[in-house]
């Protein structure tokens, strides 16, 4: 019998900034899906080194007390999946839509999803995050019609998601609109499922709007987006969001949200530092942002424009990010604060060790990486309280405080 869920109570989801009063989150703390990771799997996985596990989920664990401690309620995703798998419905949604995401035969899908099905919820959850290794069905791959579904030396029926801590870049929040994104890397395309899967069968999201699917054709993620205002987003494309992909959800947005009027396109290089938008520009104050400075220049700006209620849009070149940002936020040129400062040298270490990517809780108010010494220095020179977390394990997938959340819920400024 189904259980009924924990979290039954309507989900408000609002979003109109980056810097309004946080009052409600996603998370997802590291497990064994870290784990699985091996020399062997870095690259396919998108890792430059193995975490240390049990540092890492105590560093996770005390961001997320920081975020408790300030009053915002934390969803975890993983406790919202367990719901769903509760249910037959939502498990076999889920399942089918992980099990796709994986190279095997028809017969090899059918099989190795009956087995799944059959597992208690909980371990059902850890194993569509996990992965699924030969050793943990043996009995599966010791029949002989399915020796030869996955080569003998790799260990990986089912392939682990260590990426899943970011819970920022799978789906986003415009206004009250949910917008499942679809990621670029092989090895993350599976992650946009369990939101998909919560949106649709958890009570508690019911309520929500949701945009777009995890099937659009061309890759966007919620690591590219920073919500200005009411008014005006901001989207990076390179790396990980295609322009296409931008051009959509501009087209999509104006014609489901009257308050939007500015896109404001970013291109950026293609390149693993630069992977996203909020690697190199987050938002910390009322028209105030920290920015890499070493990429400032090569960034090219254009702004797409609302023209009509059914979504058309016109396209404005701007000769740089400043300009374009003092467009969309209404004529206010905004305050650019380095990280490093203007040492370059200071810059890029403190950039790849995620310096531009905090999390304001509210205007003036973040968090960031107390690894970030110079940085961090800086932004409280310049009038910002900020809040410092370990990230010494954390940060080797190349995420920050950003990357790691994705907010629910904030006061509109």
């Amino acid at each position: 019998m189904a259980k009924p869920f924990s979290t039954s109570e309507p989900i408000q989801v609002s979003i109109t900034s980056e810097i309004g009063r946080l009052r409600a989150v996603l998370l997802h703390r590291p497990g064994p899906e870290l784990e699985r990771l091996t020399p062997e799997t870095l690259d396919e996985l998108l890792f430059d080194d193995i975490p240390w596990i049990d540092r890492v989920q105590q560093e996770h664990d005390a961001f997320a007390q920081l975020l408790v401690q300030q009053g915002i309620h934390v969803y975890e995703l993983e406790d919202l999946v367990t719901e769903v798998l509760q249910q037959p419905q939502g498990a076999a949604a889920l399942v089918s839509a992980r099990i796709h995401t994986e190279t095997m035969d028809e017969k090899h899908r059918e099989t190795l999803s009956t087995w799944l099905l059959n597992q208690p919820p909980q371990e059902l959850a850890r194993y569509l995050m996990a992965g699924v290794l030969r050793s943990d069905a043996p009995d599966l791959t010791s029949q002989q019609h399915l020796r030869g579904w996955v080569p003998e030396r790799y260990p990986f029926l089912l392939l682990p998601l260590p990426n899943l801590y970011f819970t920022r870049d799978p789906a986003m929040v415009i206004g009250s609109t949910v917008i499942t994104g679809t990621m670029r890397m092989l090895a993350r395309r599976p992650e946009p499922l369990f939101l998909q899967t919560v949106l649709g069968f958890h009570p508690a999201f019911r309520q929500v709007d949701r945009l777009l699917s995890p099937t659009h054709p061309f890759s966007l993620e919620g690591g590219d987006l920073l919500v200005l205002s009411a008014q005006a987003v901001a989207i990076g494309f390179g790396q990980r969001t295609q322009p296409e992909a931008v051009e959509h959800l501009a087209e999509k947005c104006f014609a489901a949200q009257p308050q939007l009027e500015h896109v404001l396109a970013v291109q950026l290089p293609s390149e693993r530092a630069f992977m996203h938008l909020d690697t190199i520009l987050t938002m910390v104050d009322v028209g105030r942002f920290v920015i890499y400075p070493g990429i400032e220049d090569a960034l090219r700006t254009f702004s797409l424009e609302r023209e009509d209620e059914e979504g058309a849009f016109h396209i404005v070149a701007y000769s740089s990010l400043a300009d374009g940002l003092q467009h969309v936020l209404g004529g206010r040129a905004p305050e650019l604060i380095a990280c490093g400062g203007n040492d370059p040298i200071i810059s890029a270490r403190e950039q790849w060790n995620d310096a531009a990517n905090t999390l304001a809780l509210s205007p003036g108010r973040i968090i960031t990486y107390d690894r970030n010494v110079v940085s961090n220095r800086i932004l409280r020179l310049s009038g910002l309280e900020v809040l410092e977390i370990s990230g010494s394990e954390l940060s080797r997938g190349r995420g920050g405080p950003h990357c790691m959340s994705m907010p629910l819920q904030r006061d509109p400024i």
